[in-house]
């Protein structure tokens, strides 16, 4: 906080005099502000279309993955296992 200086009598001096003798000035602290959270991960699983299925059990997906998200229900269950091949 800035004051006006403070009016101080004269000592120890040979005359009466009066004189202005400023208040110190401190500076503020920087303040650095917190960073801002990262938000949490989202849960999804890789489906593929063609062969379909979901990613560990279908390895490679030549059209390209689809995400699709998990069901909060299914955050610690495995994805669904593949559908058996049709009978020869």
């Amino acid at each position: 906080m800035i004051t006006a200086p403070q009016l101080h009598h004269g000592v120890g001096h040979d005359h009466d005099d009066w004189f202005y003798y400023p208040e110190p000035i401190y500076p503020y602290p920087t303040y650095i502000a917190p960073a801002p959270a990262a938000p949490p991960p989202q849960n999804v699983w890789y489906r593929c279309d063609a062969p379909p299925g979901f990613y560990p059990y279908v390895e490679t997906c030549p059209g390209g993955w689809r995400t699709v998200p998990a069901a909060p229900s299914d955050l610690n269950q495995a994805p669904p296992p593949p559908p058996e091949p049709p009978p020869r």
